[in-house]
C-alpha cells in the first residue's frame, strides 16, 4: 500500500478532497447552470456560449484545482501543475462537450438551429455535465500519468478507465444534485455545490482506491 506523507488517516484527505471540490464549485458556479434557460436558435449562437463556458469553467477549475492542490501537498507528492490540469481539463471539457451536445441534436433534428424561432433548444445542461465529465476525466487520467506515479504506475489503463469512469458517474448525479437545488428554489451557487459536493465525494472515494494500490517494485 501508498504509505502517505504524514500520519492523518485516508478518511481526513476523502473529507477534505470532498470540501475543497465542493469549494470550488459554490464559489464558480457552473457557467452552464446559469446557462441553463439559454434558447439557442441558430448555430451562430454557438461560438459565443462555447466560448464563454470554456472562460467561466477555466476558472472554476483553477479554483478548484488550487484548493484540490493545498490538501494533497500534505498527502502525496504533488506539485502546482496539479491546478493546470484542472483547469484545462475543465475547460476543454465543458466547452467540447457543448459543442457535442448541440452536435448531436443539430443531427438529431435538423430544425432545431434553423434561426426561425419556431424551434428553440435550451441549454443542453445534462449532456453537457455528463460529456463534460467523461472528456475531463480522460484528459486528467492522460496527464496525471504522465506527471504523477502515486495514481497510475500500476495497472494505468485500468486505473485511468476506473477514474474516467469515476467523473462520468460523478458528473452525471451531479446534475441531478443540481437539479434537486433548482426545484427547490435554491441559489445558483448552492445548486452548482451540490454538483460540486457529488463530484469531490465520488471521485475522492476513487481517488483513495488508487492510492492503496501497491506500487511496482
Amino acid at each position: 500500500m501508498l504509505h502517505l506523507k504524514t500520519g492523518m488517516k485516508q478518511p481526513c484527505l476523502w473529507f477534505f478532497w470532498t470540501m475543497a471540490t465542493t469549494l470550488g464549485w459554490v464559489l464558480v458556479v457552473y457557467p452552464a447552470i446559469n446557462l441553463r434557460s439559454l434558447s439557442i436558435s441558430s448555430w451562430q449562437m454557438l461560438p459565443t456560449t462555447t466560448w464563454t463556458l470554456f472562460l467561466s469553467t477555466i476558472v472554476l477549475g483553477l479554483f478548484v484545482g488550487i484548493f484540490q492542490y493545498l490538501i494533497l501537498r500534505y498527502y502525496v507528492p504533488v506539485s502546482l501543475e496539479w491546478v493546470l490540469i484542472s483547469a484545462f481539463s475543465y475547460a476543454i471539457g465543458s466547452a467540447l462537450a457543448f459543442l457535442l451536445s448541440c452536435l448531436w441534436v443539430g443531427a438529431s433534428w435538423p430544425d432545431a438551429f434553423s434561426g426561425s424561432g419556431t424551434t428553440l433548444l435550451f441549454m443542453p445542461l445534462n449532456l453537457t455535465m455528463v460529456i463534460g465529465g467523461t472528456i475531463t476525466g480522460l484528459i486528467q487520467a492522460y496527464t496525471v500519468k504522465r506527471k504523477y506515479t502515486f495514481m497510475f504506475q500500476t495497472q494505468p489503463k485500468r486505473k485511468m478507465l476506473l477514474w474516467v469512469l469515476a467523473n462520468v458517474a460523478s458528473w452525471g448525479v451531479g446534475f441531478f444534485a443540481a437539479g434537486y437545488g433548482w426545484a427547490a428554489g435554491l441559489p445558483v451557487s448552492l445548486q452548482s455545490g451540490a454538483a460540486g459536493l457529488m463530484i469531490g465525494a465520488m471521485t475522492g472515494l476513487v481517488f483513495l482506491v488508487l492510492l492503496e494500490q501497491k506500487p511496482a517494485n
